[in-house]
């Protein structure tokens, strides 16, 4: 089956982005869905369309997105979406999604200058609701959660696990889990993840994230992961530095062995 969606691509951007912005370009929601590499200067280069939209989203892999976005813009408005869907770009234009899974969205938690939690107010809930509809309209599942931070490590579970690894190899996912000696290799790479998570205070639920990282994988056998894409694409970049270098930055500092991500 083949959804067919009418998009209008321009070649260079047609909402001003400076001081004067009219009114007509400020948006309820704004998604960012740029690489995670990309974020700081897609800030950047759209900081004023950003500041005045009413809500900001970012839906990017990796962690450690979050501390380049409050080093931007006031983070009382942002929130974050993170994404189980599986897709992969056959060539420009042609998208084939290789997998259906929940989009999680929420605020991110943040701290006013006498270092109290900020909390989010009624018609930033009911304005919430109104996005996770908005989606589910879309055909894309959608549901809200309290805790964004501990879905963003949930995923890195997951992340870590396939990524490097399909990357590495040029497998789709359902190919790394065919060869034993890589299998293994994955699940010690999301146990330290989790070890990593755990030692940084992160609240996370009783889960076997090993488990739920292999029956992604397998769920979505025919993708090929975001990595690999890129690497496939002639891109010199992947978010590597915010997925598997993350967890080795965070492991080093708190003493735990993050041998298998480093490698």
């Amino acid at each position: 089956k083949e959804n067919l969606l009418n998009l209008n691509v321009f070649t260079e951007p047609k909402y001003p982005n400076g001081p004067n912005t009219n009114d007509k370009f400020l948006f309820q929601y704004l998604f960012l869905t740029t690489k995670t590499y990309d974020l700081e200067s897609a800030i950047d280069e759209y900081y004023e369309l950003i500041k005045n939209s009413k809500y900001f989203i970012i839906l990017q892999n990796g962690i450690g997105n979050i501390e380049i976005v409050k080093k931007k813009i006031s983070h009382f408005k942002i929130l974050r979406a993170v994404t189980s869907n599986g897709a992969l770009m056959e060539r420009d234009g042609h998208i084939i999604r290789t997998g259906e899974g929940i989009t999680k969205i929420g605020f991110i938690k943040t701290e006013n200058s006498e270092k109290e939690t900020v909390k989010i107010n009624k018609e930033d809930k009911k304005n919430l609701e109104t996005l996770k509809t908005i989606l589910n309209l879309a055909n894309l599942e959608t549901e809200i959660v309290d805790n964004i931070e501990s879905v963003c490590w949930e995923k890195i579970f997951i992340n870590v696990g396939i990524n490097s690894f399909g990357a590495l190899t040029g497998l789709r996912n359902g190919e790394l889990l065919k060869i034993k000696g890589l299998r293994d290799i994955m699940k010690r790479a999301v146990i330290e993840a989790v070890k990593v998570a755990k030692k940084k205070g992160i609240e996370l639920k009783a889960k076997n994230y090993v488990k739920i990282m292999l029956e992604v994988a397998k769920k979505t056998s025919m993708n090929k992961n975001s990595m690999l894409q890129d690497i496939l694409n002639g891109k010199n970049k992947t978010e590597i530095s915010f997925i598997n270098e993350k967890i080795v930055s965070y492991g080093k500092q708190l003493g735990v062995d993050v041998s298998i991500n480093e490698v």
